[in-house]
């Protein structure tokens, strides 16, 4: 399987955490958007943005890192 381009990581990236935006902003903006669901929203998005950190980006970093030859 080949390697995701940056560019796709960072369109990934952007996705998540556009999701993640709003899910947390409608909980603490009140908005209501999902009805009696904001606050399970609001679960759920902080849970895929841990999941997103410790799956995604720490690999990421550490290939970056690899790549531009630092230790």
């Amino acid at each position: 399987m080949n390697s995701l381009t940056w560019n796709q990581k960072r369109l990934i990236s952007a996705v998540v955490l556009a999701i993640a935006l709003v899910g947390i902003a409608n909980y603490y903006l009140d908005i209501g958007l999902f009805g009696r669901f904001g606050t399970e929203l609001y679960v759920a998005s902080v849970g895929l943005l841990v999941l997103f950190a410790f799956l995604f980006v720490g690999p990421w970093a550490e290939q970056r890192r690899k790549e531009r030859g630092k230790p």
